[in-house]
């Protein structure tokens, strides 16, 4: 599997447990609006694979209901 280091730097972890270093792969910062919402929400991407769904935030008071992709929480 592909693991982000907190630099955004990826890794891959093989079947035996070695983690290798994976050079020159172009990778994009994913970042979550969470609207006040804990905890905050950003995501190391590989170009060609998708993002990992993080932690549903919690706020007091709101019910988590899903992700959008616009600020409105329509689409």
């Amino acid at each position: 599997s592909v693991i982000a280091g907190a630099d955004g730097s990826l890794y891959y972890v093989n079947s035996s447990g070695t983690l290798i270093a994976v050079s020159g792969a172009p990778s994009y910062t994913v970042s979550f609006d969470l609207q006040d919402g804990t905890p905050a929400g950003r995501v190391f991407v590989r170009r060609g694979l998708a993002a990992s769904e993080p932690a549903a935030p919690v706020r007091e008071g709101y019910a988590f209901r899903g992700w959008f992709i616009d600020a409105a929480c329509t689409k």
